[in-house]
Order: C-alpha cells, then structure tokens, then sequence
C-alpha cells in the first residue's frame, strides 16, 4: 500500500459507505437490464437499513440523474489502476447535501401551509380532518372517516368547511363520493 491510499474501515459514515456500494454494484453491473434502477434502489436499501433514514423518501438518485454526465463520468474514475475515489465521494456527499435541503425545504412549506390551514379552522373536526389530508392528500369522506374514527357526517361537513375556505378541492358538480384534494400540499411535494 502507498501512502496516496487510504482505507475506510467499517465505522465509516453510513453515507460514505453507500456511496461506495453504489460505485462497487455499478462496477460488476450483474444484469442484462436495469442495474442502474436497481442501483438506485439499493442506494434506499441501505441508507433505511442503516437507519440514516426511516422510510424511502431520500432519492438522491434525483440528483445525480440531474448532472448524469458527470455522475457517470466521476462513476466510472473509481475503476481501474489508479481510481479516484476521493472525487466521487465528494459528488456523492454533495448530492445528498442537496437532495436533503431540498426536503428541508419541502418540508418546511408544508409545515407552513399546515400551520396556516389550523388558524381558518374553525372547530376540532375541520382541523383533525386539516391534519388528515397531510397524510392523506386525495380522500373522501368514508376513508377520512374510518382513519379518524369520526362519522361520515362529521368528517363531510369539516371537508365541505375547509372547501368552502379554499383549503381543499372538490368537484362542485359530483353528488356522491366526492374526493377532496389538498392540493397546495400535493404541489409541495412534486
């Protein structure tokens, strides 16, 4: 070993090491079709079972698909007999950099609308069923009914409320099973 080599050993930031997972799985790239999908997968895989996050909501696959040139370029520096490691580590890290202030944001802005829809609420029901829709963004009165345990006409009225106060949407011209939309949260997250 020269003294230009370094070894990551196995405590490593779990980020590191899926950095360098997804560069090794690349590598052998094992399928006919979809090693890149897969790989993107994996990158998920990992990071929830390295508890680095609780559910699949972290795709810095978004990321680096935005500067694939680059990303296939630098993906490809760490074969061969002289791989730089160090640079694809550092578009890795700084690709999940911005994917996580990109959450951040999106997170932000839906606490903001949520905050924001409680203050017009008028009563318990419209602000459970407010609250609701964050979980729920496309519902109807029977699922928001069941999910909350309150009645059909209970939720119905707080729905047709938070309509009326433009917090949510439904088709004015449908009788039955209406669904209600919260979509300046759906516009958020897109």
């Amino acid at each position: 070993m020269n003294a230009e080599q370094e070894i990551l050993d196995e405590d490593v930031d779990p980020i590191l090491k899926t950095a360098i997972i997804h560069a090794q799985f690349e590598s052998i790239h094992p399928f006919l079709d979809g090693n890149g999908r897969l790989g993107r997968i994996v990158i998920v895989l990992y990071l929830i079972q390295a508890k680095v996050i609780a559910s699949p909501i972290f795709f810095v696959s978004e990321e680096l698909e935005r500067e694939r040139m680059r990303y296939y370029d630098l993906l490809n520096g760490t074969r061969g007999n002289h791989p730089d490691w160090a640079s694809w580590l550092t578009f890795f890290l700084k690709a999940c950099e911005r994917m996580a202030e990109k959450l951040n944001t999106k997170l932000d802005s839906a606490e903001k609308l949520a905050i924001n829809g409680l203050k017009e609420c008028e009563k318990d029901s419209e602000k459970k069923v407010w609250m609701y829709t964050f979980h729920n963004p496309n519902t109807t009165a029977s699922a928001a009914a069941n999910a909350l345990n309150l009645s059909a006409n209970t939720v119905r009225a707080a729905l047709n409320a938070l309509t009326a106060k433009e917090l949510l949407f439904t088709d004015r011209h449908t009788k039955r099973n209406k669904k209600y939309k919260n979509y300046e949260l759906l516009r958020i997250l897109s």
